[in-house]
C-alpha cells in the first residue's frame, strides 16, 4: 500500500501552526529525524505512529494516507449495508442510526467523500412507508440535513436532500422543513430556459423542454399517484420491465392507440408529441407520404390542421427488401445484421462497394434501393435540383421547403444518398 505519511505529516504540522522542533519535542527525537519523515526519506517508527495520530487528532489510518480507493470503496460498501437495512421491511432503527453517525464522521469533513451524502436520504426515500414508524431514524435524517443544508456543501447535494426529505419527513416537520430550506419560486432550468425559449418565441428549442416535461408528468403520475407501486428493489428485472410496460402502456392510453405484437410501441398509430404543432408554425411548400398506414398516421394531424392533404409517394414505403439467411435459409431484413458480422464486411463501408456484399446478392436490395434513390432523384428535380454525380446542380433556386413523412430505414436510406455513404452503415448506426 502506498504511504503519504510524510506529505500528511506535513500538513497537519501546518494546520496546527507547529515547527518541525516543536513536533521533535514533543516526540523526544530530533528536529531532523522529523525532516526525514516529511521528505519521504525515511518513515517514524511503528511506536510513534499512534503518538503522532493522537497530536493532530486524526486515525493512524488517516495519519499514514490510506489509498482513497480502498477508502472508497470501504464507504461504499457502509453505503450497501445503509441501503438493505433501509429496505428491510422490519428496519433496524438502532442500527441504522449507527450507521447515519458513522458515514456522517467519515464523510462530511472530506470533499470527495461528501458526494455520497445523498445516499443517506436517497435510500431512505425508497422505503419511507417503513422509516416513517422509526422516529430516531428521522430524528438522526434530520440533523443530517440540517448539517448539509447550512454547511459549505455543493449546491447539487442541497438540493438533493430537499427534495429526499420532503418526502422521508414526517407531517408535523414537513412544512417547516420546506418553508426554511424550499424556494419560493420554480428557479430550475429547464423552467427558466422553457420561459426564456417560450418568451422570443423560438418554438423548436422551447418543445424540446415541454416533451421533457411531459415525460415527467407520466413518470410523476405513475410513481407518485399510486399507478405503480414498486418493490424497490435494485437490480431487479422484472421490476424493470414491469415499470416500462406501465409508461407504454401510459402513453398508449393518451394517444388513443393499440399496441400490436409487430408495433408493441405505436401500436396502429404513431405518438405525435406535438410533430404537428411544429410544422404547422413552419409550414412547408409541400408534403409527401408513405402510402403505408403508420406514415399516414403521423402525417394526419399536421394535414388536418394545415387543411390540405399529403401526396402519396409509392416509393416512400418503408424499405422493404429481404436477403436470405444463410443460418436458416429464411428470408430476412437486410438492415438487422449482428454487429459481429456486419463490422467485419469491409465492403459495406464503401458507398459504391456495399452492394457487393454476398449477403446482400441473395435478395433484391439493389432493386430497392435504386427505386428509392430514383424517387428521391426525380422528387429533388421536380423542385429544380437534378442529380450531377454525387452532387445536386440547382437549375432553379426556388428556396421551398417539403416535407417527407416515411420510415426510419427508409429515411436513413435518402440520407445515405444525400450524404454520399454507404446505407447499411446509417442502417446500423
Amino acid at each position: 500500500m502506498k504511504l503519504n505519511i510524510g506529505e500528511n505529516l506535513r500538513r497537519l504540522r501546518r494546520a496546527a501552526d507547529m515547527t518541525q522542533e516543536q513536533l521533535a519535542d514533543k516526540l523526544g527525537v530530533a528536529y531532523q529525524s522529523v525532516s526525514r519523515w516529511e521528505n519521504g526519506t525515511t518513515y517514524p517508527d511503528m511506536e510513534f505512529l499512534p503518538v503522532l495520530a493522537g497530536i493532530f487528532g486524526v486515525t493512524v489510518d488517516e495519519l499514514i494516507g490510506m489509498e482513497e480507493s480502498k477508502k472508497k470503496e470501504q464507504i461504499s460498501e457502509r453505503f450497501c449495508e445503509y441501503r438493505d437495512l433501509c429496505y428491510s421491511d422490519t428496519p433496524d432503527s438502532k442500527a441504522i442510526v449507527a450507521l447515519i453517525r458513522e458515514l456522517k464522521r467519515d464523510c462530511m469533513a472530506d470533499p470527495v467523500l461528501s458526494r455520497y451524502l445523498w445516499q443517506l436520504f436517497g435510500f431512505a426515500h425508497w422505503n419511507a412507508e417503513s422509516l416513517i414508524r422509526c422516529p430516531d431514524v428521522l430524528v438522526e435524517l434530520r440533523l443530517a440535513a440540517e448539517e448539509i443544508l447550512e454547511g459549505n456543501f455543493e449546491r447539487w447535494l442541497k438540493e438533493s436532500v430537499v427534495e429526499h426529505m420532503s418526502y422521508i419527513e414526517d407531517d408535523e416537520h414537513v412544512e417547516v422543513f420546506l418553508d426554511r430550506y424550499a424556494t419560493e419560486r420554480d428557479l430550475t432550468k429547464d423552467t427558466l430556459l422553457y420561459a426564456r425559449y417560450w418568451g422570443r418565441e423560438e418554438w423548436d428549442r422551447a418543445d424540446v423542454l415541454r416533451q421533457k416535461q411531459l415525460l415527467y408528468m407520466i413518470q410523476n403520475q405513475i410513481f407518485n399517484n399510486g399507478l405503480f407501486r414498486s418493490g424497490n428493489r435494485p437490480n431487479d428485472v422484472f421490476e424493470c420491465l414491469q415499470i416500462n410496460t406501465t409508461l407504454l402502456s401510459f402513453l398508449h392510453n393518451l394517444c388513443g392507440v393499440t399496441p400490436e405484437p409487430a408495433h408493441p410501441i405505436t401500436g396502429d398509430g404513431s405518438i405525435d408529441l406535438f410533430l404537428s404543432e411544429r410544422l404547422v408554425r413552419q409550414p412547408a411548400d409541400a408534403y409527401y407520404v408513405s402510402p403505408l398506414g403508420r406514415a399516414r398516421d403521423t402525417a394526419r394531424p399536421t394535414m388536418e390542421k394545415l387543411g390540405q392533404e399529403a401526396t402519396v409517394l409509392p416509393w416512400l414505403r418503408e424499405f422493404r427488401a429481404k436477403v436470405i439467411n444463410p443460418n436458416t435459409s429464411e428470408r430476412m431484413l437486410p438492415f438487422n445484421l449482428a454487429p459481429q458480422y456486419w463490422t467485419k464486411q469491409k465492403e459495406l463501408y464503401g458507398k459504391d462497394e456495399w452492394l457487393t456484399n454476398g449477403l446482400f446478392r441473395t435478395g433484391n436490395v439493389e432493386e430497392v434501393y435504386h427505386e428509392t434513390t430514383q424517387g428521391v432523384d426525380a422528387l429533388l428535380a421536380s423542385w429544380g435540383y437534378v442529380r450531377d454525380g454525387a452532387l445536386y446542380r440547382c437549375e432553379q433556386n426556388t428556396g421551398k421547403t417539403i416535407v417527407l413523412f416515411c420510415h426510419l430505414i427508409l429515411g436513413t436510406t435518402i440520407l445515405a444518398h444525400l450524404l454520399g455513404v454507404s446505407p447499411a452503415v446509417m442502417w446500423h448506426s
